[in-house]
């Protein structure tokens, strides 16, 4: 994997500015203002946090705290890697007591039960969303369908083995493009949402959908590899590839009109000729044709940087 020494930042913080989040998923806003329209273009959402993701506490005001989202990086104004910033509301993180170490395990499924007993007959704690990260207790525990995780307010639960995927149990890395694209797949009708990084949940009392750098990093989130938030960033931590060399789970991005500098969007390639998206605003999560997408056959192009009609596309890889 070619992005952890880019993503390398030396930071001084102290135990009393982290913070994780509390709920299964919070908005992060530009400004401490709720959203006020849904599925629409909103300049001020900046993106969505899950349970347990670690944040850091930079000031109050009025019922909001501005932070950095730890576990989503940006390349920020003063040319640095730092957790993504924005306001959230003060309800929806809690101060973090004591660091967790030791294995995790990423939820792959849409959305996972946290049970109190290793059966799904008994009381269910919490429901979590796809790519929410726990950790699991280190006690020799009997279950060989549930794993028992520690939850942010120091009690565990149980979750599905099924739900869940361990970094360890794929050696092989077409296993990892596999569980990237079947995790992309899983987003396929979600609604788009302008600064959407959340699996589609309707029952839960906050917009869920993705833009199009929230499915990429979700995707890849869920074999335990954390992307940047951005387009523009996941392709600075991406290489040129040929797009004879494409291969599932690659990605592939879009300039802003006759501006190569300027990403502005960026697609998941599934293999066959096929790519996953999300589009824009109004439109749902769609598996399509590279040739219906860009009215161009992939094997007709032969460069890592071609541009068709007036814009630069990119062919880039993260594994």
């Amino acid at each position: 994997m070619i992005i952890s020494e880019k993503l390398k930042n030396k930071e001084d913080k102290t135990m009393s500015n982290f913070f994780l989040v509390s709920v299964p998923v919070g908005n992060l806003r530009r400004e401490p203002k709720e959203m006020e329209f849904v599925y629409t273009h909103d300049e001020l959402q900046e993106t969505q946090v899950l349970y347990n993701e670690k944040v850091i506490l930079k000031k109050k005001e009025r019922g909001w705290c501005y932070i950095e989202a730890e576990e989503q990086k940006t390349f920020g104004k003063k040319k640095t890697w730092q957790g993504y910033p924005g306001w959230i509301r003060d309800e929806n993180i809690i101060s973090l007591k004591k660091v967790l170490t030791g294995k995790s395990l990423i939820i792959k499924s849409k959305i996972s039960k946290v049970f109190n007993e290793p059966t799904e007959k008994s009381q269910v704690l919490l429901n979590l969303l796809l790519g929410t990260r726990l950790y699991i207790s280190d006690e020799i525990c009997e279950s060989k369908d549930f794993y028992k995780v520690f939850l942010i307010k120091g009690e565990t639960g149980w979750i599905k083995k099924d739900d869940a995927f361990l970094k360890q149990e794929m050696f092989h890395e077409r296993d990892l493009r596999q569980q990237i694209i079947n995790t992309a797949r899983l987003f396929v009708g979600t609604p788009y949402l302008w600064g959407g990084r959340s699996i589609y949940t309707p029952e839960i009392n906050i917009p869920t959908g993705v833009d199009c750098s929230g499915l990429v990093n979700l995707s890849y989130r869920t074999v335990d590899i954390d992307l940047p938030r951005d387009a523009k960033d996941q392709w600075l931590v991406s290489k040129d590839i040929l797009p004879d060399e494409i291969k599932i789970g690659d990605l592939i991005f879009l300039s802003e009109k006759n501006n190569p500098e300027r990403i502005v969007h960026v697609v998941l390639y599934a293999g066959e000729e096929k790519v996953i998206e999300a589009y824009e605003t109004k439109t749902l999560v769609r598996e399509i044709e590279f040739f219906q997408r860009f009215g161009i056959k992939l094997s007709q192009l032969k460069d890592s940087v071609v541009k068709i009609e007036d814009r630069f596309v990119y062919f880039k890889r993260v594994i």
